[in-house]
């Protein structure tokens, strides 16, 4: 499962309703740690710089709950996994 940090991001900044951090800590909770990765969606021309965004998704889940070892699965694990290491 992938979490966009863009959609958060943007909902959040808009003070809507929509896709919230909870939002994600919930479906989480509901996916085995090596089945979900962060990515940051970004490029948009209202988004943060890729890295500012993806720290700032995992600010925001860190928040709510989500634990530290669950972040570094999302974050770093998972995706090595799918794509092999980061240079």
């Amino acid at each position: 499962m992938e979490l966009t940090a863009y959609r958060m991001w943007s909902s959040v900044r808009a003070g809507e309703t929509g896709f919230q951090p909870s939002d994600a800590r919930e479906l989480l909770a509901r996916v085995p740690d090596d089945r979900a990765f962060v990515s940051s969606d970004g490029g948009m021309d209202d988004a943060p710089p890729t890295p500012e965004l993806l720290a700032w998704a995992l600010d925001a889940l860190a928040s709510v709950g989500v634990t530290q070892p669950q972040l570094r699965a999302l974050a770093q694990v998972v995706p090595e996994r799918l794509v092999g290491p980061f240079v």
